[in-house]
């Protein structure tokens, strides 16, 4: 069984997965006090998981985690992870019901903005994820766009952010072992974030495949500050690629440099390099997106002005077109 970044949704989509893992690992069907029914009764209210609320089940996935034995680090992790990711959405939650319950004596047809820093975030983020959205869809992507980016902006809003960051996988690092070990002492070694969640920064280097498809190779220094230590620890996935491609801008090395491009890559986590499972993987978050979508557009336009100035054959269009 392997456990990546949840959602809220996924988080509440585990649970029977998870109490079946952790029940497995603790429980003995002969002992009355150590049934799979008598640990759910323990960790949890006495009704269906379906009925909890997301408080309730993060109760409930603390309750696990605390009854593990040592030695189960990832299945741990696991609980404690959606515990988290529960917590924070109920956090969240209880914001948005105060937020109801307070009382605006104003016009209906006032324009009050964002009345909290909470709806401040989450109207920023709606924002980059409508522009990332309509991007997606424009350039074709085959996978559920809209999915992937409403996943996206709840993540984004339970990181604590004010932009649309997308988190994936990296694919195709089994030849990076090596170094994903060297960035996993590196994150271990920093200690946890205040947030809970480590934003490391990484680079990105765009360069061609098979068929002349564009890849995505993602790198970070094992060593912080250490320009000689950057390595590469994975390649993003194709499907992200194919809508990230058009709008990355690089060096002629391939490089993606902050002055060429908006988009920002974090590594949030180095999963794996257990006994269970070894291989090591890699969690990031792809950052800036909407902002490069946005700058992209920016010059189309200014593009597309300059074209029709210099077919107006007039010097001050043309002039006015390129100032």
């Amino acid at each position: 069984m392997t456990f990546d970044l949840p959602t809220a949704a996924a988080a509440r989509a585990d649970w029977t997965s998870i109490f079946d893992a952790v029940a497995a690992e603790i429980c003995a069907p002969d002992v009355p006090t150590q049934t799979a029914e008598a640990l759910h009764e323990h960790v949890g209210p006495a009704t269906d998981a379906a009925d909890w609320t997301d408080a309730e089940m993060a109760d409930a996935y603390e309750g696990l985690a605390a009854s593990l034995p040592a030695g189960l680090a990832e299945l741990e992790s696991a609980c404690r992870d959606r515990a988290d990711v529960l917590r924070a959405a109920a956090e969240a939650e209880d914001e948005r019901r105060a937020m109801d319950a307070e009382a605006f004596d104003v016009e209906a047809y006032a324009d009050l903005g964002p009345v909290s820093p909470a709806m401040a975030r989450a109207q920023a983020i709606a924002e980059d994820a409508a522009v990332v959205l309509d991007h997606m869809n424009a350039v074709g992507v085959r996978f559920d766009a809209r999915r992937k980016v409403e996943e996206a902006e709840e993540f984004s809003f339970l990181a604590g952010g004010s932009t649309l960051a997308v988190p994936t996988k990296l694919e195709r690092v089994t030849a990076f072992q090596g170094d994903l070990a060297k960035l996993a002492d590196t994150l271990e070694a920093m200690g946890p974030a205040p947030s809970g969640t480590r934003y490391y920064p990484a680079r990105l280097h765009k360069g061609t495949g098979e068929g002349g498809r564009p890849v995505v190779i993602v790198m970070a220094e094992t060593t912080p500050g250490d320009a000689g230590s950057l390595r590469a620890v994975g390649f993003l996935q194709p499907k992200h690629v194919e809508w990230l491609a058009p709008v990355l801008g690089t060096a002629r090395s391939g490089a993606v440099t902050e002055c060429s491009t908006p988009i920002r890559v974090y590594a949030t986590a180095v999963t794996g390099g257990t006994a269970d499972r070894p291989t090591r993987g890699c969690n990031v978050a792809i950052a800036g997106a909407a902002a490069a979508v946005r700058k992209a557009l920016d010059a189309e336009a200014a593009e597309a002005r300059r074209e029709t100035a210099y077919g107006s054959g007039s010097v001050a269009s043309v002039e006015a077109a390129t100032e």
